[in-house]
């Protein structure tokens, strides 16, 4: 393996490593802290607004209504 090769790698394994570290974190704190977030609905379509809506449920139900 060429060291340009190796110089690339090293970055990439410290960054896989520092997520899984997270993900293994935020699974062992019990899931989802408290969330704020802002959806931008922005469609003159009926179809594609009810999609939007089952989407924000849809979150609604993976991080509990409290976060």
């Amino acid at each position: 393996m060429s060291a340009l090769k190796k110089s690339k790698l090293w970055p990439r394994a410290l960054l896989g490593a520092a997520l899984a570290l997270g993900l293994t974190q935020a699974t062992l704190a019990g899931g989802y802290g408290k969330q704020k977030v802002v959806y931008h609905v922005n469609y003159d379509n009926p179809k594609a607004q009810a999609g939007a809506l089952r989407n924000i449920q849809n979150h609604i139900n993976a991080v509990g209504a409290e976060n």
